[in-house]
């Protein structure tokens, strides 16, 4: 069985917006990440309200940054939502991506990312916590009304390090590794990893791929609608390109080949000597993609080609994904609800 979510980004007028969430929990769809993209986006908290009310899907911000909104009043929003829908809301956390630049932000560190997920967990719990410098600065910082069960915390994870930080410090991730059985296979034994670590949360894990899908079947329209998304992942770890089975010339030393290319630790194809490779920019990576490419780790064309990946990418031990919709939203909802999301129910 795989459970189906879908990341729609807050880009359409409200009405619009409620109208294509209820479509695709019609369709079958379980869970809906809004991505919280700071100004290119609406209010992240504000769509998620409007899920929360008119539907009755799981929900979450996929993801929100430790810092581009302060650590304790994201919490507090999401424990507000939790209340409105009881055992709808998760709390998803990533180092960031778009947007963060004209807001002042950076990137979040792995450090960040622990720090917050215990911060976070602490406020839900009723504690009074005092925290000084990033991600959060708190002053003896407590709810002031109660809280519920559990909120179930998430962490986007790309690279190793922070795949595995997931496993031991989360209770769910978004694997952003691309869309093939190689990547996941490889993303699912660093989570296992995490969890292996003493102290990792004994609760049950959930882990969900983040796939990239287009229902164009014309090589020239999915690389088009996928190919920022792959190259966004392959600018970040290019090996997970190899992992694939795609050979992607990329500049600077940057080559994505058949290894794993994770051998340093660094999500960075080894360069001379064993040292890191410098990794190439999202444009290069643009550059250098092909349909073929983007094929490999987006999910595309027919739908019988959409049953056959998923398939494999169930094979490979996930049993969650969530594709996401870069247009022709309508048209995605409908192809999964007419005829893929029946064949994993």
């Amino acid at each position: 069985m795989v459970t189906f979510g879908l990341s729609l980004l807050g880009s359409l007028p409200p009405g619009q917006f409620v109208a294509l969430a209820k479509r695709a929990e019609a369709a079958g769809f379980r869970e809906i990440w809004i991505p919280d993209v700071v100004l290119r986006g609406r209010d992240v908290f504000a769509y998620l309200t409007l899920v929360a009310i008119g539907t009755g899907l799981r929900f979450g911000p996929g993801v929100l940054h430790p810092w581009t909104r302060h650590l304790a009043v994201a919490v507090n929003a999401m424990r507000t939502l939790e209340e409105i829908a009881p055992g709808r809301a998760v709390m998803g956390l990533g180092s960031g991506g778009a947007g963060l630049a004209e807001v002042g932000a950076r990137q979040a560190r792995m450090a960040d990312l622990r720090e917050a997920v215990a911060l976070a967990r602490r406020l839900l719990a009723g504690e009074t916590v005092t925290a000084d410098g990033l991600p959060a600065t708190l002053a003896e910082a407590r709810l002031r009304f109660p809280t519920p069960a559990a909120l179930p915390i998430w962490l986007a994870a790309t690279g190793p390090k922070v795949l595995r930080l997931a496993g031991e410090v989360a209770d769910g991730a978004l694997l952003h590794v691309g869309a093939a059985p190689g990547p996941v296979r490889f993303a699912l034994g660093q989570v296992a990893a995490g969890r292996a670590e003493p102290g990792a949360p004994a609760a049950h894990f959930e882990a969900s791929l983040y796939a990239y899908a287009s229902v164009s079947e014309s090589p020239e329209a999915w690389l088009r609608e996928c190919r920022g998304g792959v190259a966004s992942l392959l600018a970040r770890h290019p090996a997970y390109a190899g992992m694939a089975g795609a050979e992607l010339a990329l500049p600077a030393g940057g080559q994505a080949g058949t290894g794993s290319g994770f051998a340093t630790g660094s999500g960075a194809a080894p360069g001379a000597a064993g040292a890191p490779a410098p990794r190439p920019t999202a444009a290069e990576v643009d550059a250098a993609l092909d349909a073929a490419t983007v094929r490999r780790l987006a999910i595309t064309g027919g739908a019988s080609e959409w049953i056959d990946r998923i398939g494999s990418l169930a094979e490979a031990g996930l049993n969650r994904i969530t594709l996401v919709a870069t247009t022709a939203e309508a048209e995605l909802i409908d192809r999964a609800g007419n005829d893929v999301i029946p064949r994993f129910g």
